[in-house]
């Protein structure tokens, strides 16, 4: 049976608003202050979701079938409120699909039935479907890191003004900036923080960014399409 078994990709909740939150994970994850930590406990209650099994009594568990996994992880767990089973449902992906883009989740995952665990490694028997968007943004500049990675810096406009965007890595080749005009100055009414090292350039170049929408405005896991030259940069103005 091809792909069985799906799984919704939530978005982790925020206790405190009762609001579905990934940004708020991210703190929590980063954060090693002891005070801080302890008012995450209290606002945000942490939840380990078990998706798979590996072991049991000592046994591997990799080579068995995933709905034969499922069964047995059931069967180990004793759900509580800081362990919990991740749930799956058998077909129906294209009605789960809409229904996880309308309640704004992260999107789902379809696996096959009888695939088998791989440590370490990517198989085409799990496929990840995300709700993905994509915007366009000015070319503001870039930053050489290590390895020859280049991250381009954003921006968009609201009204006349430059506003800072964020930044894109993935997709970014250097070769593509590098003979780009550059000013000896930020663009921006103020350099954003973190970004004094970057290279600016004129901001006459738009760009297409694929990325996962938020309620915050930031990008997240943005990635570089290519540059189209049908747009004015004025024309990419924030969406509100």
């Amino acid at each position: 049976m091809e792909f069985a078994v799906l799984h919704i990709l939530i978005k982790p909740l925020s206790f405190a608003t009762n609001a579905i939150d990934f940004f708020e994970l991210q703190k929590r994850i980063l954060t090693t202050n002891k005070f801080k930590l302890m008012l995450s406990g209290e606002n945000y209650p942490a939840c380990f979701v078990a998706y798979d099994i590996l072991y049991r009594k000592d046994a591997s568990l990799l080579d068995l079938p995933l709905l034969e996994r499922k069964h047995l992880l059931s069967e180990t767990i004793n759900e509580d409120p800081q362990l919990a089973i991740s749930r799956y449902i058998p077909e129906k992906g294209i009605e789960l699909f809409a229904l996880a883009k309308q309640q704004e989740l992260e999107g789902v995952i379809a696996k096959k039935s009888n695939s088998r665990y791989y440590l370490d490694k990517r198989t085409k028997e799990w496929i990840k479907f995300k709700f993905l968007t994509d915007q366009d943004f000015v070319v503001c500049g870039y930053i050489l890191k290590e390895k020859g990675v280049t991250s381009v810096v954003l921006g968009q406009y609201r009204g006349s003004e430059l506003v800072y965007r964020g930044h894109v890595t993935f997709g970014v080749k250097y070769g593509d900036i590098k003979n780009l005009e550059s000013l000896d100055h930020s663009p921006f009414p103020n350099t954003p923080p973190g970004n004094e090292n970057a290279k600016w350039l004129k901001p006459e170049l738009v760009c297409v960014v694929q990325y996962m929408p938020n309620d915050k405005g930031a990008l997240r896991q943005p990635v570089f399409k290519g540059f189209r030259d049908d747009k004015l940069p004025k024309d990419c103005q924030i969406i509100s």
